[in-house]
């Protein structure tokens, strides 16, 4: 029995741009694939592919988390009894900021001027 040649893969535009009709047909194609038959047929990336996901990886790492400002962050562990939290809550709920902004606006108007 011949062996069906695989069609070459398309761009998400190309896909996209497809009929849907087109779309739901490929769809249920791969629905009716068996899961070790696609890992059979899968082709590991080349080295291109696996350098342009590094980069895109490292992008994506990049920008998670806090955005620094000034020197970066700390995380800190605070104590601070419960019913005086639970006012800066609320207000800090009312100015539409953070708790960790509220105590940053804070030191900062009680600390001198400085670098």
């Amino acid at each position: 029995m011949a062996r069906k040649r695989m069609p070459k893969p398309m761009t998400s535009k190309q896909f996209d741009a497809l009929p849907d009709a087109e779309k739901e047909r490929i769809y249920q194609e791969i629905d009716r694939t068996p899961p070790d038959r696609l890992y059979a047929e899968s082709t590991p990336p080349t080295a291109a592919e696996r350098a342009r996901l590094r980069q895109t990886q490292a992008k994506l790492k990049a920008r998670l988390g806090r955005p620094k400002t000034g020197e970066g962050v700390q995380t800190i562990a605070l104590t601070v009894e419960k019913g005086l939290l639970r006012r800066a809550d609320a207000y800090a709920a009312t100015l539409g900021i953070s708790r960790a902004q509220l105590v940053a606006r804070s030191l900062r108007s009680a600390l001198p001027p400085g670098k």
